[in-house]
């Protein structure tokens, strides 16, 4: 099993509000929301897809939980680290008869 830390990017959300759907509350306010920035660890078995965005050149990873996270690497350099990480894990199988 392999974790990981990504950067992620997250929108904060007002402890007051009740309303826990982002775009309605997002639209209610008409404003853009304050993006904040944090580094998550993640099991590198619990992915289930990574996706590539254009717009922000970020990678968007998707859980095996449901949850989806906005990685702020593009997608390249996340797939890159990602193989990295399941190589030294594959390591401790490789055994000398």
């Amino acid at each position: 099993m392999a974790f990981i830390t990504i950067p992620i990017v997250y929108i904060e959300r007002d402890p007051n509000e009740d309303d826990d759907n982002d775009i309605v509350r997002i639209k209610r306010k008409n404003k853009p929301p304050r993006m904040q920035g944090a580094d998550l660890t993640i099991n590198t078995n619990m992915i289930v897809s990574v996706i590539g965005e254009d717009l922000t050149n970020h990678t968007m990873v998707g859980m095996a939980d449901g949850k989806v996270y906005e990685c702020e690497w593009k997608r390249e350099r996340f797939e890159d680290i990602l193989v990295k990480v399941e190589a030294v894990i594959d390591l401790g199988n490789i055994s000398v008869q």
